[in-house]
Parts: C-alpha cells; sequence; structure tokens
C-alpha cells in the first residue's frame, strides 16, 4: 500500500505544481499516477482507498472538461465501493454521479447502465424504493435512447417490484406500457413472417 500512497502523494504534488502552465498540464500529469495507485490498491484489496482515488480522478476529469472520463472514474469507484460492508449507499452515490454526468452529455444507453447498477444493488440490499426508482429511470433514458424493447424490459422489472411491494396501482399502469411494446414488436414479427414468396414469385 506505501506504493500506491506515494504515487497519490507524487499526484498532490503535481496538482498543486505552481510551475506548471495550467491546470489542464497538471491534472494530465497526475491522472496516470492516480490510476497507477487505484490498480495498486485494488491488488491489495484495499478497495476503500482505490474507490475515492477514483473519485479524485474524476473530479479532476471534471475540472477540464472531460466529462465522460469522469463517469468512467465515478463508476469505477462505485464497482469498488460495492465490494465493502458498508458499501452500497457509497456505490448507489457514485453510480448517481456517473448516470448524472452521462445524462448531461446525452449518452443515454450510458447513463441507463449506472441506473440498471444502482437498481441491482439497491435491491439486493432491500432498498425497494430506490431499485423501483432506478429501474423506471432506466426505462426512460432507454426510449431516449430510441431503443423501446429495452425500455420494456426494465419497465417490466419495476412492475414486478411494485407488485411485491403492493403498489398494485401502479404496477398495473407499467404492466399496460410493457404491453403495448410487447404487443407492438408482436404484431411487427408476424407481419414479416407470414409473407413468404412462391416459387414463381408471388406473395402468400
Amino acid at each position: 500500500m506505501d506504493s500506491a500512497k506515494a504515487l497519490v502523494s507524487e499526484a498532490v504534488k503535481q496538482l498543486r505544481d505552481k510551475n506548471a502552465d495550467n491546470n489542464e498540464e497538471r491534472v494530465s500529469i497526475a491522472i496516470p499516477l492516480l490510476r497507477k495507485a487505484c490498480a495498486l490498491y485494488e491488488l491489495e484489496g484495499a478497495y476503500r482507498e482505490a474507490a475515492i482515488t477514483h473519485q479524485m480522478i474524476a473530479m479532476h476529469a471534471y475540472s477540464i472538461n472531460a466529462p465522460c472520463v469522469s463517469a468512467k472514474e465515478h463508476a469505477d469507484a462505485a464497482r469498488l465501493f460495492s465490494r465493502l460492508p458498508d458499501g452500497p449507499a457509497l456505490a448507489i452515490a457514485a453510480w448517481k454521479e456517473s448516470c448524472r454526468i452521462y445524462e448531461a452529455e446525452r449518452r443515454w444507453s450510458s447513463a441507463a447502465q449506472q441506473c440498471v447498477r444502482i437498481a441491482e444493488m439497491a435491491h439486493r440490499n432491500n432498498l425497494c424504493d430506490e431499485a423501483i426508482s432506478a429501474y423506471e429511470k432506466a426505462a426512460l433514458l432507454h426510449k431516449q435512447d430510441n431503443n423501446p424493447g429495452t425500455a420494456a424490459l426494465y419497465t417490466e422489472k419495476a412492475m414486478w417490484l411494485n407488485v411485491d411491494t403492493g403498489r398494485l396501482d401502479k404496477a398495473s399502469v407499467e404492466f399496460k406500457q410493457v404491453m403495448e411494446v410487447y404487443t407492438a414488436n408482436y404484431i411487427g414479427t408476424e407481419q414479416k413472417t407470414s409473407t413468404t414468396t412462391t416459387a414463381g414469385g408471388h406473395k402468400l
């Protein structure tokens, strides 16, 4: 762990370097050092330290207008926080920040992926409200990304959680939304497969 700490110390020194021309130069030198520290921390099983270092990278990447790099680092931090006994809340918060940044950048699919991770973590930890909300947001983001089939999949997951928690009115609305998509897809598939061509070239 001492090697990782030394790398972090060197990165902090670079970030405070008054001789660098600008913040972007300082950050571009510091980030590779911090990434090496993350890898070492993770190898040593120091998941909390690795996660916090990923968050440092995320903060500084955002400061130099690299939002998608920042979002990925928040997601990496969440993955590591999720391995800690007290990590679920920290992981969910980090995934939410990753989602927020991806959404602001109109990276709908990447934002939705973070929502699914939130939902799965919340469900495993009996945080049903959080899980339902995250699945519903994942569905909305996939709709925004013109992916109704995947949106329906996550709406269905939210629906079953609403059933489990007795929110039958909400589940009923989501059931109708899911069936509309599945029915439309089924009819479209049937229309394609029902048209065949004879040897003479006539469509049946």
